[in-house]
């Protein structure tokens, strides 16, 4: 049964996110799919990070700069946060 329902998640300061609907994620997915295949025709490592806490957006930002500053980074970094009603961003 494909959830048609709209929830939020709500910070700690009472901020209201939408969560995505099921009939999004499809589109979403092939959205990353892209992205990901791109990223991959240019030489680059796809690398995935679970969970955007302090320690999964210090890793990301960790393989996101390149060394030397040049900007040109040999990764691709994609973060990946569990979306729920009880989740606080």
């Amino acid at each position: 049964m494909i959830n048609t329902e709209l929830e939020y998640s709500i910070s700690p300061n009472g901020e209201k996110f939408q969560l995505p609907l099921e009939s999004e994620f499809t589109m979403e997915f092939n959205r990353l799919k892209e992205l990901a295949d791109t990223a991959r025709s240019e030489g680059k490592e796809v690398v995935v990070v679970m969970g955007i806490g302090f320690v999964g957006s210090v890793m990301a930002g960790i393989l996101g700069v390149p060394e030397g500053g040049d900007w040109n980074t040999s990764q691709f970094v994609m973060c990946c946060g569990f979306s729920s009603v009880n989740t606080q961003l």
